[in-house]
């Protein structure tokens, strides 16, 4: 294959794939007939993606022991032998983390009400989030569970990142109930066998729970948690989500219309790649096209945090 005359024609990912294909039959050559000693260590490296990576991607990519092997490594880590049933209770949590539990709690505050101060200079999410009951989507439920992921990214291994993007794509209606499911499975599988993952406990189970089906209902209600180093970013991610819930705004068409639907089009590439390093250009686009509201135009030029969800790239391009 000619990847200087195709390289538009095939993606990074599909290079990648290539390429691995290719090394894995060079080593397979070189090896000849030799058999592979692997440690459990090493079959346990290998055997976690492989298993969310499937059979037909494993053959894709010609490894070095048949799909069949690593599929069956997978299935022994999930017997008695490396189950440690002992270790799975739940992490002691961070705010996001006690989703589950605390959206059952029977004393959880309901009707809570806040001023237009009090939203502004809160830092702890717990009451911003019952004083949203009822105002919030569930897609900006699960893109907040998916921001404070985000938080911790470097803590995360790639399964677990996976996790949190198909949990954006699902809040946004472009990843179905199963791959929702199956990317969740996979998060658990790292969480479960943690020693082996190469990353933080807290933060790969958080990604699990991002991937909860239930999450929505459930984060609406936070509970106290030891982690209070985090509840002010936290709180933040809130506002940037829903910016000021007293001062709603509707966007000008003729914002939305000018220069040939130039603004929405920025707006999308903002949310599809985060790619909020844009939103000062975006800020300029609204201020060419006669918007003069302070609200939004600060806040594209403000420090952030800017994440999936923010309020001002929803407003423009119409979502919940």
């Amino acid at each position: 294959m000619n990847y200087h005359t195709n390289a538009t024609a095939y993606s990074w990912q599909q290079a990648m794939i290539d390429y691995l294909r290719t090394e894995n039959q060079v080593l397979k050559e070189k090896l000849g007939k030799k058999r592979i000693l692997l440690s459990d260590d090493q079959r346990r490296r290998l055997a976690v993606p492989g298993k969310v990576l499937g059979r037909k991607a494993l053959e894709q990519i010609a490894t070095l022991v048949t799909p069949d092997t690593i599929l069956r490594w997978h299935r022994q880590l999930i017997a008695a032998k490396w189950d440690y049933s002992k270790r799975r209770e739940r992490p002691p949590g961070r705010t996001f983390l006690k989703i589950a539990d605390l959206g059952r709690r029977s004393d959880a505050r309901e009707g809570v009400t806040m001023t237009e101060q009090e939203w502004l200079d809160c830092t702890e999410p717990t009451p911003m989030l019952e004083f949203l009951k009822g105002k919030s989507s569930n897609r900006k439920l699960r893109l907040f569970a998916c921001a404070c992921c985000r938080y911790d990214w470097g803590e995360l291994d790639f399964i677990c990142r996976s996790t949190v993007e198909i949990a954006e794509r699902f809040a946004d209606g472009l990843a179905s109930e199963k791959e929702l499911a199956k990317v969740q499975k996979a998060a658990w599988v790292v969480w479960t066998h943690k020693r082996l993952a190469g990353a933080s406990p807290r933060a790969v189970h958080s990604a699990f729970l991002a991937a909860d089906i239930s999450l929505p209902s459930n984060v609406l209600t936070f509970g106290e948690t030891s982690w209070r180093s985090e509840w002010s970013v936290q709180s933040d991610i809130l506002r940037e989500l829903f910016g000021n819930l007293f001062r709603p705004m509707t966007p000008n068409p003729a914002w939305l219309a000018w220069n040939d639907g130039t603004i929405p089009r920025i707006a999308q590439a903002i949310h599809d790649d985060c790619r909020f390093q844009d939103m000062p250009i975006l800020a300029d686009a609204l201020e060419e096209a006669g918007c003069v509201d302070a609200q939004i135009l600060e806040h594209c030029r403000g420090p952030g945090p800017h994440v999936r969800g923010c309020w001002a790239v929803d407003l423009i391009l119409g979502k919940k």
